[in-house]
């Protein structure tokens, strides 16, 4: 189902409470970077910086390895923590860690690029990204006209879909690598 055919249903048919079920059950997606024409493929895809980053030499986003391991309102090691969107945005935001003051809440398109189509439970290489749960994670991205629904990632199978941003998913911080 392509975008504009997704968003037309939308507007004849659903409730906005609807959302994120039609679109998670239409199973839409959004381009990755694998999918990028142009886009080359370097020889090594992930590093682990050595202080609980993992640098992507496709897209040049170093991102947080494990969540988990980033102290109160985060979880704890090995189990991280669920979170509404405004609270994502926000400890993404006053997030110190490995030197760095600049994280965020990724785009769809920068959650979506960690997705392996090869992998699943979780579909993410977990040697570079331990302790990911096969379970939805935020993104920044707003869906377009729904003030309550911001884009969301499901881990487990790799799936895309809406989520009301009073609901309770999983954050991975990311900031562009300098």
């Amino acid at each position: 189902m392509s975008k504009q055919h997704l968003t037309q249903v939308i507007k004849r048919t659903l409730k906005p409470e609807q959302l994120a079920s039609a679109v998670i059950a239409a199973g839409y997606r959004l381009p990755t970077a694998k999918k990028i024409k142009g886009a080359p493929a370097p020889a090594v895809r992930f590093v682990c910086n050595g202080d609980g980053t993992v640098t992507d030499n496709l897209t040049g986003l170093t991102w947080v390895k494990d969540p988990s391991e980033l102290g109160e309102g985060w979880g704890s090691p090995g189990g991280p923590s669920r979170m509404n969107w405004q609270d994502a945005i926000k400890n993404c935001k006053k997030l110190n860690f490995a030197g760095r003051k600049d994280w965020r809440l990724p785009t769809i398109k920068e959650l979506q690029s960690l997705i392996d189509y090869e992998k699943r439970n979780p579909a993410i290489n977990t040697e570079f990204f331990p302790n990911t749960q096969s379970r939805w994670y935020w993104s920044g991205t707003p869906v377009a006209g729904y003030s309550y629904v911001a884009w969301v990632v499901y881990f487990g199978g790799g799936d895309v879909g809406g989520g009301d941003r009073d609901g309770g998913y999983y954050v991975r911080p990311v900031r562009s690598s300098q």
